[in-house]
């Protein structure tokens, strides 16, 4: 094991050699229409109820961040956490800001959603997007995380201890 500042000043090595790489090429005006493609194909297939092409617009590998629920995995368990949403009624997303290098890109946007669940349900807020450039060409959302605009409901929590160790 390394003494404490040998370490640091690799690390402190490491960080301004990084920083004097030259970024990667931005994103094409091609590649920024196909990224918005995807958020469109996904709110359309969203609200004609075909669950496959929603979860197609996600990579093998995504990871699915919903708001007070655990990560969802994977393409397949995002596509049987959709499944236990109710029928999506209607759908409205606006693209804010896509910005990127090479083979990543990220989407921020708002959306507003209508939900038929016994009750006409609806919801706004906001979403975060991280997609990355596949072999083929095509774009697809590798992080997903969306929080809604309404206020949360109240829980009851039981305070928690918090320990922390020192190093």
């Amino acid at each position: 094991m390394r003494p404490r500042c040998e370490r640091t000043l690799l690390l402190g090595l490491v960080i301004v050699v990084a920083g004097c790489q030259q970024p990667g090429p931005g994103l094409t005006q091609a590649d920024e229409a196909a990224i918005g493609a995807v958020s469109e194909a996904h709110g359309r297939h969203s609200l004609a109820g075909e669950l496959n092409g929603v979860v197609e617009t996600f990579a093998e590998d995504a990871v699915y961040l919903p708001p007070n629920q655990p990560a969802v995995v994977g393409r397949s368990d995002i596509g049987s956490e959709l499944a236990e949403l109710p029928r999506v009624t209607g759908y409205n997303a606006s693209v804010e800001e896509i910005d990127g290098q090479g083979d990543l890109a990220v989407m921020r946007g708002t959306y507003s959603l209508a939900f038929q669940s016994g009750s006409r349900l609806t919801d706004s807020g906001k979403y975060v997007y991280v997609m990355r450039r596949q072999s083929g060409g095509s774009w697809l959302i590798v992080w997903a995380i969306w929080n809604s605009d309404l206020p949360a409901q109240s829980l009851d929590l039981e305070p928690v201890a918090v320990q922390s160790e020192r190093r």
